[in-house]
């Protein structure tokens, strides 16, 4: 009998090759994925997209159950690198980042977008891994990293803390599961799944009329 690694039932852990996230010089949010050839594949994300970023990982993976949730934080303070820094203090910031009469630096603070390459996600071949795909510049192919489906919570909280976004949270929606025709489990957001059941005791109603 013939073997495929990539098409094989038999195989019931698929290959994932190490992820690393951290924060570059720039603030960005770099994903880090090792390869055998020496040549990392490196794919940055500026912090302001990485909710829509983690979002949509979260979606091709199939994790329909978890939500970024933003659990906000007390106006007084202002969360930095996992610290609390109290509204005065935090004011003494504000009052010493006066503009300056510096020539302007595409590379200064005073920029209000930043530049982000675009970044794609979709599933890979087999539905097992979902892609993040950088776009290649001047030419040059596309970043591409892989990462098997079931480790995209972790890579995501990866991503929104190496950005910096503490008052976002993954969150577990409470849910019911209902078992699809195919044999597929859906999970149902209670709320929708009270109003589905309502739905279905008045056709019941109506039919045993």
């Amino acid at each position: 009998m013939s073997f495929d690694w990539d098409t094989g039932d038999s195989v019931v852990l698929s290959e994932q090759r190490a992820v690393a996230v951290y924060r570059n010089e720039r603030g960005d949010a770099v994903i880090r994925q090792k390869n055998p050839d020496g040549k990392d594949r490196l794919i940055s994300v500026r912090p302001n997209y990485a909710v829509d970023l983690g979002s949509a990982i979260l979606r091709e993976a199939g994790e329909h159950r978890y939500r970024i949730v933003d659990v906000g934080f007390d106006e007084n303070e202002l969360i930095a690198d996992g610290m609390h820094v109290p509204k005065a203090t935090r004011d003494k910031f504000d009052t010493a980042a006066v503009i300056r009469g510096a020539p302007f630096d595409w590379n200064e603070e005073a920029v209000a977008i930043p530049r982000q390459t675009a970044i794609a996600v979709h599933l890979g071949k087999n539905f097992a891994d979902v892609v993040i795909r950088q776009q290649g510049e001047n030419g040059a192919p596309d970043t591409v990293i892989e990462v098997v489906r079931r480790n995209c919570l972790n890579l995501v909280a990866a991503i929104l803390r190496e950005s910096g976004e503490h008052r976002f949270k993954i969150m577990e929606l409470p849910d019911d599961v209902i078992i699809g025709r195919d044999g597929n489990r859906m999970h149902i957001p209670k709320g929708i799944a009270a109003k589905l059941e309502a739905m279905e005791n008045e056709r019941l109603a109506e039919v045993l009329k």
